[in-house]
């Protein structure tokens, strides 16, 4: 017998793989084309598991954090931080002990220290996940965030909102990051919040 054609939506959009409808011109989406419609062979795509998502976060936060602690030191070192304490500010050391210069640093200072970082990585994040969909830590592994429905690139505007809700999602312990490890298609909170999926790219 030979093989069932695929089923194809009336309006010629989209073809249906035995579980839900999916976009038939491969070309502009975030999902691989049926065989035999024309076009050239793609690579086997996958929901983005958990822990290979976990591994592109720590790449990612080691290229934001670098600069940011050369940063940190370099003004700290410039007292801008706080200002360092002479040793006769010190209260008495211990016996056998001996009085150092020590260093305080401004709360304040570091609050909006604090602020500046979470700005540059809201920056970081929403630029590359709205406009390629894959920072540089997800393409080490061909990640990439998509609109969950159209596989379509999901803008600045719904990368800055996956951006807070990925805050919302690692504040109660990491429990709506260690969601997507349960959800079928791999979504954490942040993910709903916005209504996008991780994909991965693999040889097929």
């Amino acid at each position: 017998m030979g093989e069932v054609p695929r089923q194809i939506s009336p309006d010629g959009k989209f073809y249906w793989d035995g579980a839900r409808w999916q976009p038939l011109d491969a070309r502009h989406s975030g999902y691989p084309a049926p065989a035999g419609y024309g076009y050239a062979q793609q690579p086997r795509v996958v929901f983005g598991g958990l822990l290979i998502r976990f591994v592109a976060y720590l790449i990612d936060s080691l290229i934001i954090g670098f600069p940011l602690a050369i940063l940190f030191g370099v003004l700290a070192a410039a007292g801008v931080l706080g200002s360092p304490v002479s040793p006769n500010d010190l209260p008495a050391p211990p016996p056998g002990g001996t009085a150092t210069g020590a260093f305080t640093l401004s709360p304040a200072a570091i609050f909006w220290f604090y602020l500046f970082g979470l700005l540059v990585s809201a920056a970081y994040y929403a630029s590359f996940w709205g406009t390629s969909g894959a920072t540089l830590g997800m393409r080490l592994f061909e990640l990439r965030v998509v609109d969950a429905d159209s596989g379509q690139p999901i803008g600045i505007g719904r990368a800055i909102v996956r951006f807070i809700g990925f805050i919302v999602a690692a504040f109660p312990c990491w429990i709506g990051l260690i969601w997507s490890a349960f959800d079928p298609r791999a979504q954490g909170w942040h993910d709903k919040i916005a209504s996008t999926v991780v994909l991965q790219s693999r040889a097929a």
